[in-house]
């Protein structure tokens, strides 16, 4: 998987939780279904944490595969060797 794709689908996740959770707690503090303008901006910053995080992930992701290349026999030790 690219990295463009793993970042993509955790944005979409991210918007996706933080708009229904947004959607379900305006319903119950307001008793209605809230307009969907004051979901939007939510939903924005879900898309912008989901964006943020897939990426810090995936960059975290790399660098301990590129750790575990390194190591000589690819197997870390054990903590009391």
């Amino acid at each position: 998987m690219k990295k463009s794709m793993f970042v993509t689908l955790v944005a979409a996740a991210s918007t996706l939780i933080v708009a229904s959770v947004a959607w379900v707690t305006l319903l119950i503090m307001q008793g209605e279904a809230p307009n969907p303008l004051v979901v939007a901006p939510l939903s924005l910053v879900g898309l912008l944490g989901g964006a943020f995080m897939g990426s810090r992930f995936w960059d975290d992701r790399q660098t301990l595969r590129q750790r575990m290349t390194e190591d000589h026999d690819g197997v870390l030790p054990a903590s009391g060797d």
